[in-house]
C-alpha cells in the first residue's frame, strides 16, 4: 500500500471488550484488529497516525510503544488546533479512503 508522507490515519476506540470474553463482543473482530495492525504499520512510516483508546494512561502506552509520543496536558490545545488544521488541509478524496 502506497500512503503519502502528508497523509493521517485515526483509529478510534478499539477496545479488548469488543473482543471473545469482553463485554461487549463483536464478530468479525480479530480481522478488524489485524487490519488495523497493517494499516498502523503503514501509516507510521509515511504518516501520522492517532490511535484513540481509553483503556491506558498516555505514558503507559507511550513506554509499551503503542504511540510514538504523548503529549502533556498543557500543550494538548494548541496540538490538537494544529492537528485539527492540517487534517482540514487534506484533499477530502484522501480522508475518505482512510
Amino acid at each position: 500500500m502506497s500512503i503519502p508522507a502528508s497523509k493521517v490515519l485515526i483509529v478510534v476506540n478499539t477496545q479488548n471488550d469488543y473482543f471473545p470474553g469482553g463485554s461487549w463482543t463483536l464478530s468479525g473482530v480479530e480481522e478488524m484488529a489485524r487490519k488495523a495492525a497493517q494499516l498502523i504499520a503503514v501509516f507510521s512510516d509515511r504518516g501520522e497516525v492517532v490511535h484513540i483508546r481509553h483503556e491506558f494512561p498516555a505514558d503507559t502506552a507511550e513506554r509499551y510503544g503503542w504511540i510514538n509520543r504523548a503529549i502533556p496536558d498543557k500543550e494538548l490545545d494548541a496540538f490538537v488546533k494544529h492537528f485539527a488544521q492540517r487534517v482540514a488541509s487534506f484533499d477530502i478524496r484522501t480522508l475518505e479512503f482512510a
